[in-house]
């Protein structure tokens, strides 16, 4: 239950700051904004000749951030959540779309094309996978690859990997 609640926290958390970077493109003059926001943490352990080879953890934000101002777009890339961060991003996909050329089919669906009910699909399958075990794992995967026939003499390596993700669009 305490993963749940991180996840929740961790929504709640990028649905204000895509809510921030929408007004802050509004609020710079773009005529339509749309922001994909996401969020990820894990690790990796790999394991050859019944050893650890490496053990990688991996932590990662980002954030795409695409504006219209008219028919012109622009579009900025960032991993700062900090407001600062985020007003120059906006502000930097703001300068782009005016030097960007009109495109006539540019712009977000009609409101009545969008989606407003939809299922909450329970997407959060936590593994409770410690470092430890996974080196465990990983060490008797490679083992038992091995042992399935003689003529396997090494492997490149065995590998178990977590991942914990949150992905968000708005418009």
């Amino acid at each position: 239950m305490n993963e749940l609640k991180q996840t929740m926290a961790g929504a709640k958390e990028l649905e204000a700051v895509a809510s921030s970077i929408l007004a802050e493109a509004k609020r710079q003059g773009a005529d339509q904004a749309a922001v994909s926001v996401g969020a990820n943490k894990g690790f990796t352990v790999n394991a050859r000749g019944g050893e650890v080879e490496t053990i990688e953890y991996h932590q990662d934000k980002g954030i795409e951030i695409a504006v219209m101002c008219g028919k012109c777009n622009g579009a900025a890339s960032i991993s700062d959540m900090r407001p600062e961060a985020i007003r120059d991003a906006v502000a930097a996909a703001c300068h782009i779309a005016k030097f960007t050329d009109p495109d006539p089919n540019a712009g977000l669906a009609d409101k009545s094309e969008l989606a407003f009910n939809y299922p909450n699909i329970e997407m959060n399958y936590p593994w409770n996978m410690t470092v430890e075990k996974a080196i465990e794992l990983a060490v008797q995967c490679e083992q038992e690859a091995l042992a399935i026939d003689k003529r396997i003499i090494s492997a490149e390596a065995a590998s178990i990997s977590t991942v914990e993700a949150i992905n968000l669009y708005a418009n």
